[in-house]
C-alpha cells in the first residue's frame, strides 16, 4: 500500500505538489512503517525546547478568548468544535422539528435530555449542515460549548461582541459586564444571527460543583422537594436567567440551545415554557437507526443476539459508538454476543444499572495499559492537550531536572550603577561586583548550556521514541473503540462525560496519587492568572485544578497550605463563592463535619475549620456551623493559641445570634473582647468590629460608638483592610438606625468595598443602601440597589438573599406589584422562613390581599424573631419596624416573656476558657 501510494503521488504531481514533496521525502526509506517511524522520532526532536522558552502566547495551554483571532462573519465563529460524535444517523424526526423551528417566528430551541443520547451531536448536524440552509441571509453563526472550563457566559458575551464587530476591541475592553450584554442583544436585533449555546446545564445551580465534569445523570443532585428541584434548574448567577430571557427578545437571531435540565428561568409561574420557545426532548436512537450506525463503524453483524444487545442499551447513542469500538476489536462477533448473554444478566436491572454494566465489561476487554490510561484520563476534568496527557506516559524516560535560563537583570543593574557612580571608591567596589556576577554567570551558562544539551538527547533518544510510539498506539486503540476523542487540529483530547464519570471511579488505587502528582506538575506550569484579571470561577481554573490534583493525590496538608495562599482570598473575598468553597474544603474533613479535618498542623486545621464553618453559615447551614465553631474553640483553647481562640469565639457568637440565643451570644463576644487583648491586631481589630455589629443589633450605640473610635485609632497602626470595609458599614448601619446623616458613610463604606473587591460586603452595602432609599421614599433607586444585592446574593448562594427577596417584595406591595411581591416570596420561602422581614413583607401582602387574620399571624412571628429572648436581648431595630407596622395597621402587641436570667446557654468548655482568660490577666496586671 505504501509502494502504491507513492507511485499515485508520483503521477498526480501537477495537481498535489505538497504530496510530491512527501514522495520525495520518502524515497530512502523502504516501508510506510520506517519512513512513519522517522518522521515520529525526528518531530519529537523539536520537543527539546524548555517550556519557559516555548510559553508564547500560541503555546499556552489555558485558552485565553480576549487574544483568540476570531473570523469575519458570517463565516461560523465556532468556539469549541464538537468533537465526541465522528458518525451521525437517524433523528430524522428531530431534524424535521429544528428545519420547521428555523422557518418559524420562535426565536428559541431547546434539545434536552440525559447525557449520551446525543444532544450536541444533534445541534451539531443541524448547525453544520442545514442551519444557513434553514436561515436565509444569517449575518454570522456561533457555536459556543459550556463544557469547555473557560466557556462562561461573561466570555461568551464578549467573544459574541468582537466576533460581530460593531464595536472596537478598545470599546468592549472597557464595557461593564451590563453593558456588553446590552450591545449584544441590541447586535442581535439588528441583523439575523444564530447562537448554539451546548450543554448549557453547566451553568445551573445542579452543577455548581467542582467534580460536574466526573459525575454521571444520576450522581447529580436534582432536589427532592418541589422546589429544590427548580432551584437546582435555575442559574447559578441570576443574570444568565435575565440574559436568556433578554434572548426571547432578539428576533430575527435564533437561539438553540442543548441542556440535561430545562432552565426554570425560561419557565411561567406554571412551569410552561415561555411563549417563543421550542422545545426537543430526546429520547434513543430507533432500533434501525442504532443498527444504521454498527454498519457505518464497521460492524456488519445484523442477527437478533445483536438487536437484543442494543436494545437491552436502550439504544443509547453514546453506548451505540461503544458497541461498534467493542467488536472492530473481536474475530468471532457471533461468539462474543453469546457469550455476553450469559455473562450479563441483565433481567431484573434498570436502564442506567445495564448502562453501568456494559461499561464494566467494555473497559474490562481492554489491554491493560489502555485501561489505566482511560482512568488516569479521567482524572483531568476538562479536554486536555497532548502536552498534558503525554505525562501519564508510564514508559517514557524521566527527562532531566529543569534548569531556567540564567538572569543578566543584576548585571545590567549593577552596569546602570557603574554608569551613575560618583566616586572612585563607590566604582572600585561596583566592577568587583560586576566581575564577580560575571563568572558567576559564566558558570550557569555552562550549566545551562549541558542541560540543553541533555534535554536534546533526552528528546531525540531511542527509548523517548520507542515510549511515545507504543504511547500513541494506546490513544489510537481508545480512539478507536469510542472512548476518547480527539480533536486533530487543537490536539486536544476529551471524554464524553458519562466515560468520564465512569472511568474516573475506576482509577487504581495505586496509582491515584502518581496521575494527580502529574496532572499538578502540568498545570503548575502553566501561566498563572493576575489577581486583578480574576472576575469568577473559570479564572481561578488553574489553581483549583492544582488544589483538586492535591486532594486527588491525598496531599491534604499541601492542599490546605495551598488554598490558604491561594484561593481563600479569592474565594471568600473577591468572590463570595461559598458554595465553591464548600466543596473545595469538605474532601479535608474525611472523618466528618464533627471532627477536626485530616492535616497535621494543629493551626491549618483550625484555619480551615473557620473557613469551612463560616462558608456553610453563610448558606444557611448554622446548626454545621455552630458544631464547627465549638470544635475549633476546643481546639484553639488546647492549643494555647488567643488570636485563633479570639476569632473562633466571634464565630461562635455568631452562631448564636442566628439561633436568637442572644444573651450565650454577647457573653461570647465579651469573651473574644477579651481575649483578643493577648492576640494578634488582627483579632483585636475583628473582635472590635463584630462586637460593634452585634451591639449595634441590639441597639446599645454607646459601645458601637466606643469601638469604632478604638477600632479607628488600632487601624492606623495596624491596617486591615478587609475588617476596615466591614466596620464601615456597620457605622453607616448604625447611623441609620438613629436617624444621623448617613450619605458620607455609605458612600464612605461603598467605596472601600468595591476598592478591596469585597463581594459579601458590596452585596450587603447595597441592601443597607436600598433600605435608606425606601426610607427616603426613593423608590426606583432603593429597587435598583435591591436588585443588585439579589444578583449578588444569588451568584453568592449566601443565605441572606431570602431578606433581600422580602425588601424587594415589600416594594412591590407598596407600589401595588402584588403578584409579582407574591411570587417573590414564594422564592423566598423555598429557602428558609426564619428572617423578620420575610414576615413582616409577608404580612404587609396578606394585608394587601384583604387577608387581615393571616396578616396578623405573620406580624406576630416577625415579632416573636424580633423579641428573641426578650429585652435587652431583642433585636431593637426589626423590633422597632415590627411595632410601626402593628400600629399601621392598628393590631394590638402580643405579650412575650421577659427575658429570663436563670435560662443560661453554657458555652462549649465555658469553665475552662475563663480559668485561662483568667490566667492571662493576671500576669498582665
Amino acid at each position: 500500500p505504501f509502494n502504491s501510494a507513492a507511485e499515485r503521488v508520483k503521477k498526480h504531481k501537477l495537481q498535489a505538489p505538497a504530496l510530491q514533496e512527501l514522495y520525495e521525502l520518502a524515497q530512502p526509506f523502504k516501508t510506510q512503517e520506517e519512513f512513519v517511524s522517522t518522521l515520529f522520532k525526528d518531530l519529537l526532536a523539536l520537543e527539546y525546547t524548555p517550556s519557559w522558552e516555548a510559553d508564547q502566547p500560541n503555546r499556552q495551554l489555558l485558552h485565553h478568548p480576549e487574544t483568540e483571532r476570531l473570523p469575519i462573519a458570517p463565516t461560523p465563529y465556532i468556539a469549541h468544535p464538537y468533537i465526541l460524535t465522528k458518525t451521525f444517523v437517524g433523528r430524522r424526526e428531530e431534524l424535521q422539528l429544528l428545519h420547521q423551528w428555523a422557518d418559524s417566528n420562535d426565536p428559541m430551541m431547546i434539545v434536552d435530555g440525559i447525557g449520551g443520547l446525543g444532544k450536541s451531536a444533534l445541534t451539531w448536524e443541524w448547525f453544520t449542515q442545514y442551519a444557513q440552509k434553514d436561515i436565509n441571509a444569517l449575518a454570522g453563526v456561533i457555536w459556543w460549548s459550556f463544557y469547555e472550563s473557560n466557556a462562561t457566559i461573561g466570555h461568551l458575551i464578549y467573544q459574541a461582541l468582537r466576533y460581530m464587530r460593531q464595536h472596537t476591541e478598545e470599546e468592549i475592553h472597557s464595557m461593564s459586564f451590563k453593558h456588553r450584554q446590552a450591545a449584544l442583544i441590541e447586535g442581535l436585533r439588528k441583523q439575523p444571527y444564530l447562537l448554539v449555546l451546548d450543554g448549557i446545564e453547566r451553568i445551573m445551580v445542579a452543577y455548581h460543583r467542582l467534580d460536574a465534569p466526573q459525575l454521571r445523570d444520576e450522581q447529580v443532585s436534582t432536589g427532592e422537594t418541589i422546589s429544590e428541584q427548580e432551584r437546582m434548574r435555575q442559574f447559578t448567577d441570576p443574570r444568565h436567567g435575565e440574559f436568556l430571557k433578554d434572548l426571547l427578545a432578539c428576533t430575527p437571531s435564533k437561539i438553540l440551545i442543548s441542556t440535561r435540565l430545562k432552565p426554570k428561568d425560561l419557565e411561567d409561574k406554571d412551569n410552561s415554557l415561555l411563549q417563543g420557545v421550542r422545545y426537543i426532548a430526546l429520547n434513543h436512537l430507533s432500533p434501525d437507526d442504532a443498527m444504521e450506525l454498527l454498519h457505518i463503524q464497521g460492524v456488519k453483524e445484523d442477527s437478533a443476539s445483536m438487536r437484543s444487545l442494543l436494545k437491552k442499551l436502550d439504544y443509547h447513542g453514546l453506548l451505540m459508538g461503544t458497541v461498534a469500538g467493542h467488536f472492530r476489536h473481536v474475530e468471532d462477533v457471533s461468539g462474543t454476543l453469546a457469550a455476553l448473554e450469559e455473562t450479563l444478566d441483565w433481567q431484573h436491572e434498570s436502564g442506567p444499572e445495564r448502562r453501568i454494566r456494559w461499561l464494566e465489561y467494555i473497559m474490562q476487554q481492554l489491554p491493560d495499559k489502555a485501561k489505566q490510561l482511560l482512568c488516569q484520563l479521567a482524572a483531568f476534568r476538562y479536554p486536555v492537550h497532548h502536552e498534558g496527557i503525554r505525562a501519564l506516559n508510564p514508559d517514557a524516560p524521566k527527562p532531566p531536572h529543569p534548569i531556567r535560563p540564567p538572569d543578566e537583570s543584576w548585571l545590567e543593574e549593577l552596569r546602570n550603577d557603574l554608569e551613575n557612580a560618583d566616586d572612585d571608591a563607590d566604582r572600585e567596589e561596583i566592577l568587583e561586583d560586576i566581575e564577580y556576577e560575571e563568572q558567576e554567570l559564566t558558570e550557569a551558562y555552562a550549566e545551562y548550556a549541558q542541560y540543553k544539551n541533555e534535554l536534546r538527547e533526552h528528546y531525540t533518544s531511542d527509548e523517548y521514541a520507542q515510549a511515545q510510539t507504543t504511547f500513541h498506539k494506546t490513544l489510537c486503540e481508545l480512539e478507536s473503540r469510542g472512548l476518547l476523542q480527539w480533536d486533530r487540529p487543537a490536539n486536544r483530547y476529551d471524554l464524553h462525560p458519562v466515560i468520564r464519570g465512569y472511568a474516573y471511579e475506576q482509577l487504581d488505587p495505586n496509582i491515584r496519587e502518581s496521575t494527580f502528582e502529574k496532572i499538578r506538575d502540568h498545570f503548575e506550569r502553566l501561566p498563572p492568572k493576575k489577581e486583578e484579571d480574576i472576575q469568577d470561577l473559570s479564572d481561578l481554573r488553574r489553581r483549583l485544578e492544582i488544589y483538586h490534583a492535591l486532594i486527588g493525590a491525598g496531599q491534604y496538608d499541601d492542599a490546605s497550605y495551598f488554598y490558604g495562599h491561594q484561593l481563600a482570598d479569592p474565594l471568600y473575598q473577591r468572590l463570595s463563592a461559598y458554595h465553591a468553597i464548600i466543596e473545595v474544603l469538605t474532601p479535608l474533613f474525611v472523618n466528618g463535619l464533627d471532627a477536626p479535618p485530616a492535616l497535621s498542623s494543629e493551626s491549618q486545621q483550625s484555619y480551615r475549620i473557620t473557613s469551612l464553618a463560616n462558608a456553610v453559615s453563610m448558606v444557611g447551614r448554622n446548626d454545621d456551623a455552630r458544631k464547627m465553631r465549638a470544635l475549633s474553640i476546643k481546639m484553639d483553647l488546647e492549643a494555647r493559641n488567643a488570636s485563633s481562640l479570639s476569632i473562633s469565639l466571634v464565630n461562635y457568637s455568631l452562631s448564636l445570634q442566628s439561633d436568637d440565643q442572644l444573651e450565650a451570644a454577647w457573653r461570647c463576644m465579651e469573651l473574644a473582647r477579651r481575649y483578643a487583648e493577648f492576640g494578634s491586631s488582627h483579632s483585636r481589630l475583628s473582635a472590635l468590629m463584630f462586637q460593634a455589629m452585634y451591639a449595634s443589633g441590639l441597639g446599645r450605640w454607646k459601645i458601637v460608638d466606643e469601638n469604632i473610635e478604638l477600632f479607628e485609632s488600632l487601624n492606623r497602626t495596624s491596617p486591615r483592610a478587609i475588617i476596615e470595609t466591614r466596620m464601615a458599614l456597620v457605622q453607616a448601619k448604625s447611623y441609620i438606625a438613629r436617624d444621623l446623616p448617613t450619605e458620607e458613610a455609605l458612600d464612605r463604606a461603598m467605596k472601600l468595598a468595591q476598592e478591596h473587591h469585597y463581594s459579601s460586603c458590596i452585596c450587603r452595602n447595597y441592601n443597607t443602601r436600598a433600605g435608606y432609599l425606601f426610607a427616603q421614599g426613593k423608590i426606583d433607586e432603593a429597587k435598583e440597589a435591591i436588585k443588585e444585592a439579589i444578583t449578588m446574593a444569588k451568584k453568592m448562594g449566601s443565605i441572606n438573599i431570602i431578606l433581600y427577596l422580602a425588601f424587594l417584595a415589600e416594594i412591590h406591595i407598596k407600589e401595588g406589584a402584588i403578584e409579582e411581591a407574591e411570587r417573590l416570596l414564594q422564592e423566598a420561602a423555598g429557602l428558609d422562613e426564619r428572617y423578620t422581614t420575610f414576615f413582616t413583607s409577608s404580612a404587609l401582602l396578606a394585608f394587601a390581599k384583604g387577608e387581615r387574620e393571616k396578616g396578623i399571624q405573620f406580624l406576630d412571628k416577625a415579632y416573636k424573631e424580633a423579641w428573641a429572648e426578650g429585652e435587652p436581648y431583642s433585636w431593637v431595630n426589626d423590633l422597632k419596624d415590627v411595632r410601626t407596622f402593628y400600629k399601621e395597621h392598628d393590631v394590638p402587641e402580643p405579650t412575650l416573656p421577659a427575658y429570663d436570667p436563670t435560662k443560661r446557654h453554657e458555652l462549649p468548655v465555658e469553665a475552662a476558657l475563663l480559668e485561662w482568660l483568667e490566667e492571662l490577666e493576671s500576669e498582665a496586671d
